[in-house]
């Protein structure tokens, strides 16, 4: 797929200015991508996704923080974006049943993604822990190849991690397997050394500290 080509779809579709309008309506994300590791299944509107399937990250986009549920549905959002900043802390959220078990807030992780095929997009949403290490693992991923230019191009796969209550569990997997551009005067990295150390100010590596 050409470079161009694809500026021209991530242009078209806007997908900042569209997410922060759906924010600010107190609208959904679009076709929601998740993850039910009891079935072990990817679905969107309830629908099996196979396994493989091909999306470009839109990386900048990737949004954290609280969602407000009131009978299942989501009401309120306090949402950033990763180059916002951190979400607040659930001490300064407002509830009017903030005093009981259960107050409706909810911590949930938000990754646009662009079908690489059909140029569709789709947000993977998820509040789990399994979610929480592969989107940790791809942002990790993302750092080391980052010189390379463009935005990386994931295939939808299946891991598994440890829990302490119920010992090995289903987890979502991004393989990173390419770059929608590659930069071919980039240096080469050895992958044991890893990247060279940032540049006074460079703010990509502190992605990961802005996530937690």
């Amino acid at each position: 797929m050409e470079v161009q080509i694809m500026n021209e779809l991530v242009n078209k579709h806007d997908l900042e200015t569209a997410l922060q309008q759906e924010i600010a309506s107190g609208g959904g994300f679009g076709r929601l991508l998740k993850f039910d590791a009891n079935t072990s299944k990817y679905t969107i509107d309830k629908n099996e996704v196979p396994l493989g399937r091909k999306f470009i990250v839109h990386i900048p986009q990737y949004a954290r923080g609280w969602v407000l549920f009131r009978d299942k549905r989501p009401v309120e959002y306090k949402i950033h974006k990763i180059t916002e900043g951190k979400p607040p802390d659930r001490e300064e959220l407002d509830s009017a049943i903030a005093d009981s078990d259960d107050d409706g807030w909810v911590y949930q992780r938000y990754l646009p993604l662009e079908d690489y095929d059909t140029s569709e997009l789709i947000t993977f949403v998820s509040k789990s822990t399994g979610a929480k290490i592969a989107l940790e693992n791809l942002i990790q991923a993302y750092m080391m190849g980052r010189h390379r230019g463009g935005l990386p191009i994931i295939s939808s796969a299946i891991s598994n991690f440890r829990t302490r209550e119920y010992g090995w569990k289903s987890r979502p997997d991004f393989k990173l397997i390419g770059w929608t551009s590659e930069n071919s005067t980039a240096p080469e990295i050895d992958p044991e050394e890893g990247p060279p150390p940032p540049a006074d100010g460079d703010p990509g590596y502190d992605l990961l500290n802005l996530s937690r």
